[in-house]
């Protein structure tokens, strides 16, 4: 559980040790404890960058905070848990109107991540000419993932995206980056990810 804790370097590459915890990850990380919001505290001590940070209220828009670590059948709202083959999950924790995108590796249809990121010529590398898929307009964060062990692990080095796709009673298509390549594949759906929302495209 991140608490209140925010990434303070959302594009870095360097990582912390495989399958360690929070304590040792401190250099990537700003604890905010004070009765201010997060954000606006983080912004009044520096510790933010406030010409990337929107703050109104309890209201913010920092594309590089890293959100929450869901399984997937909490990322689908447990409506995947009941899939034991190759399907898409009917629900997601996504609003209205939104989903999580498909993500076999070679679907193109219009709500997958494949051709989201084929339309930035990004679907092997995180970077293509002027492209970059954490910075605008995509702003994917090297988040990392959470083992079923508890373990946060890649932050700042890695990113994972569940998909709304399953490929067996076990595992799940996702999206994963690093600092020098892309790849669609699958994991077990119990290891805690990030989730990216789409529009329903029809």
């Amino acid at each position: 559980d991140l608490g209140e804790y925010v990434k303070t370097s959302p594009t870095a590459t360097t990582s912390c040790t495989s399958y360690s915890d929070l304590s040792e990850c401190t250099s990537q990380f700003t604890q905010i404890t004070s009765g201010m919001t997060p954000y606006t505290e983080a912004i009044n001590e520096g510790k933010l960058p406030a010409e990337n940070v929107a703050v109104s209220g309890n209201q913010y828009d920092a594309h590089f905070l890293a959100g929450n670590y869901y399984s997937w059948g909490a990322a689908t709202a447990g409506t995947g848990n009941d899939i034991a083959d190759v399907g898409d999950a009917s629900g997601s924790i996504c609003p209205i109107g939104w989903r999580l995108p498909k993500g076999d590796g070679i679907n193109t249809e219009n709500d997958s991540f494949y051709n989201l990121l084929d339309y930035y010529s990004l679907t092997s590398s995180p970077t293509s000419g002027n492209n970059n898929i954490a910075t605008s307009p995509l702003y994917f964060v090297r988040n990392g993932e959470v083992y079923p062990e508890s373990c946060l692990d890649g932050v700042g080095s890695s990113g994972s995206y569940w998909s709304g796709r399953a490929s067996s009673d076990m595992y799940t298509y996702y999206l994963s980056f690093t600092s020098r390549q892309v790849g669609l594949s699958d994991r077990y759906r119990g290891e805690g990810y990030s989730v990216r929302c789409v529009a329903n495209w029809k």
